[in-house]
């Protein structure tokens, strides 16, 4: 019981430095392929003043070269969503070796417990489910 403890608490630490790192991943990524948004606003007194600046700011954008990146940063942003998506399945993995895990090692409790079956399932699935008889706690 003591191994299983530390085995799903390896399991679950790796989990939660998996997660970070996809998280900063993101930030990064993100931060790279967005353009700064650079809005400004500007306030009017009536409708003709409103569009003398609309058109005024529509004259004054310069749209930013989308697809002028050299070919070393398009690898390098290929590569990093190509981590990014490895990292997301392995969190997925991870996720459901914890949840399995931590399923057994409840199995191994004190307790009475059954299985449900098909008909009793509110909403069936593959994997199987127990039930917990309820005990008093004193």
């Amino acid at each position: 019981m003591l191994m299983k403890t530390q085995d799903i608490g390896y399991i679950l630490q790796k989990l939660q430095s998996e997660r970070k790192k996809i998280e900063k991943l993101t930030a990064v990524l993100h931060s790279v392929d967005n353009h700064p948004s650079n809005r400004h606003i500007y306030y009017a007194e009536d409708r003709e003043e409103a569009r003398e600046l609309q058109s005024q700011a529509s004259e004054s954008r310069v749209t930013p070269p989308s697809g002028d990146f050299p070919d070393l940063i398009k690898r390098k942003t290929a590569a990093s969503y190509r981590e990014l998506e490895a990292r997301k399945s392995r969190v997925n993995q991870l996720e459901k070796l914890y949840m399995e895990m931590s399923l057994k090692k409840e199995l191994q409790k004190k307790g009475r417990k059954r299985k449900l079956r098909e008909d009793e399932l509110v909403c069936p699935t593959s994997k199987l489910v127990y039930k917990w008889r309820s005990e008093r706690k004193r």
